[in-house]
């Protein structure tokens, strides 16, 4: 189970206790656009997610809803902030750190950073200590996950693959132009009415094409003798 369906799962669960009606108000989300992200029409990306948790329990360490185990913020039988430790909300074992330190040293290697030198740039990066980044390196820790969010862009590396090796390792994997794959990551955040919008026009830039292409026509003006 990859992270957008472990969040559809979670963000379900919340559903079926509390209501659509009640869930959506404190995401401060619409109805229809919960209903789209559970029935995966709509996508269910970090960003999101994390806007959405902060809506909902800001108490919370982010990351609650890409938990695989379920999380209810409203339910004090739940873990309490102080015991969720990671950007899963469940504790790594060892493999699973020694398996990111393994991609984090990757992403170094690409980007030019030496054995030497660079933990205190890592540390410098991202406004951290220079043991935080240590242990994450040894395979003592994980990042939170803003800390693997800006990882993930600063690496130019899918957020998915960065924290659990799953799926494709770059964004320009899944289209087949970076031009595609910059507008697909634009519209992830965006709402349904402005993803629509941009749907509508881009079927009106391709319309012509399409035209041109059937009656064997062009656009372009006689030039001029």
């Amino acid at each position: 189970m990859d992270i957008a369906e472990i969040r559809r799962k979670n963000l379900a669960a919340l559903v079926d206790k509390y209501t659509l009606a009640g869930v959506s108000r404190k995401f401060k989300k619409p109805d229809r656009q919960l209903g789209d992200m559970i029935a995966g029409r709509k996508s269910f990306g970090e960003k999101v997610a994390m806007e959405m948790e902060k809506n909902y329990a800001p108490d919370y360490p982010q990351g609650w809803l890409s938990s695989e185990i379920t999380i209810d913020p409203d339910d004090p039988e739940y873990k309490s902030p102080s015991t969720i430790s990671n950007s899963n909300n469940i504790e790594p074992n060892k493999d699973t750190r020694l398996a990111f330190a393994e991609r984090l040293i990757e992403i170094c290697t690409e980007k030019g950073l030496k054995a030497h030198g660079r933990q205190a740039a890592l540390a410098r990066l991202l406004k951290v200590t220079q043991p935080a980044v240590k242990k994450w390196f040894d395979g003592d820790a994980i990042p939170d996950t803003d800390k693997i969010i800006d990882l993930a862009v600063w690496g130019n590396v899918c957020f998915e693959w960065l924290i659990t090796g799953r799926g494709p390792k770059r964004i320009n994997e899944l289209y087949p132009t970076k031009a595609i794959a910059h507008v697909a990551e634009i519209m992830k955040v965006m709402e349904p009415e402005q993803q629509y919008l941009v749907a509508r026009l881009a079927d009106q830039v391709a319309q012509p094409a399409e035209e041109n292409e059937l009656t064997g026509t062009n656009n372009q003006k006689p030039k001029k003798k």
